[in-house]
C-alpha cells in the first residue's frame, strides 16, 4: 500500500495493441461496475435516485433496491457466480457473497463507524480481499466531498487499517490480469486537489486522474472484473465514473461508457471532457 505515497506521473511507452472498445448505454449515476461472472457480464449500477440495479447478461433490468443505496460494486465471486457489495444512505451495508455463505449485514457502527464504500475481489488462487471506506464522522449521504479512511480484511492477514490518510472519497478492489487482486482509490490532497489511483502487479502504480478538487472531469470511480486468469483468453471490462458538475455538496453522478476486450490492461477513448491514454490508464481534463 505504500505505492500511493509515490506520485510520479511518468507516460509509459506507447502500446501498438488497440483492444476492443465498446460504448455501454450513458447513464446518469452515482456508481456502476460490471461483473464477468460464470453466467456472462452483469452490470450493477445506482441511479440518480439511489435505486439499484442489477442488469443480467441477457438485458433483463432487476431494481435490487429502491431509493436508498449510496453506492454499490459487483465482484466476480471464488466459484465465479456474481457478488454484491451495497452501501446504503444510513451508513450501513450487505456483503453479498455465494461463494462465502451468501448475505453478511453491516451494520453504521460494525467498523467504527459509518460505511461510505465497500468492495471486494478474489485472486486466482481464491484469496478475498474487502476494503472498506469509513466515515471520519457524520452521517454519510450522497454528496460527493465526504472522506473517510480505509479499512482491509484479508484471509492472509485480517482486518487493517490502511496507511492512506483519512481524506478517501471512494476505494475499489479488482482483479487484475495476473490473477492477484488491485486497488483503487480517489483521495483529497489539500484544499483543492483530487488525486485517483490504481495499483496492481500488472501496470503497477497508475494516476487515473491528477486535478482539482470540483472537476466535472474527477473520477468518482474504477472497477475491473477479468474472465479468465488463463493468459490469451481474458475478457477484461473496466467501469469508470464521472463527477458530472463541480458542487462537491451534490449527488456523485457519472456515466460508464467503456468495454474492452484484451489480454492487458490497455484501453483508449474519450467521453465527458476526458482523455484516457495509453496503457497507463492515465485521465486528464480536456479531450
Amino acid at each position: 500500500m505504500l505505492w500511493f505515497r509515490n506520485r510520479r506521473t511518468e507516460r509509459a511507452r506507447p502500446n501498438t495493441f488497440r483492444p476492443r472498445v465498446e460504448a455501454l448505454d450513458d447513464r446518469c449515476v452515482p456508481s456502476a461496475s460490471s461483473v464477468l461472472a460464470s453466467n456472462g457480464l452483469n452490470q450493477v449500477y445506482v441511479d440518480a435516485n439511489s435505486d439499484l440495479v442489477l442488469v443480467s447478461p441477457n438485458g433483463q433490468q432487476t431494481a435490487l433496491y429502491d431509493g436508498s443505496v449510496r453506492t454499490a460494486q459487483g465482484f466476480r465471486a471464488a466459484d465465479g457466480a456474481l457478488g454484491i457489495d451495497v452501501v446504503f444512505t444510513d451508513g450501513s451495508a450487505i456483503h453479498y457473497d455465494p461463494s462465502a455463505g451468501g448475505v453478511l449485514t453491516l451494520s453504521n457502527t460494525f467498523f467504527g463507524g459509518n460505511i461510505l464504500d465497500l468492495s471486494t475481489a478474489y485472486s486466482a488462487s481464491g484469496r478475498v480481499r474487502i476494503d472498506v471506506l469509513v466515515a471520519n464522522s457524520g452521517s454519510p449521504s450522497t454528496a460527493l466531498g465526504q472522506t473517510g479512511h480505509v479499512m482491509e480484511f484479508t484471509t492472509s492477514g485480517g482486518l487493517q487499517s490502511l496507511a492512506l490518510g483519512t481524506h478517501v472519497r471512494w476505494v475499489s478492489a479488482y482483479q487484475d490480469t495476473a490473477g492477484n487482486t488491485g486497488i483503487a482509490i480517489g483521495q483529497e490532497l489539500g484544499s483543492s486537489e483530487f488525486l485517483a489511483q490504481k495499483a496492481d502487479t500488472v501496470t503497477g502504480l497508475t494516476t487515473l486522474y491528477d486535478g482539482l478538487n470540483d472537476a466535472s472531469a474527477a473520477i468518482t470511480g474504477y472497477t475491473q472484473s477479468v474472465s479468465s486468469f488463463a493468459a490469451g483468453n481474458q475478457e477484461v471490462v473496466t467501469d469508470l465514473t464521472f463527477n458530472s458538475d463541480t458542487s462537491l455538496s451534490s449527488a456523485v453522478t457519472g456515466t460508464y461508457a467503456l468495454q474492452f476486450t484484451a489480454g492487458t490492461a490497455a484501453f483508449s477513448g474519450t467521453g465527458l471532457g476526458v482523455t484516457l491514454v495509453g496503457t497507463s490508464g492515465d485521465v486528464k481534463p480536456g479531450g
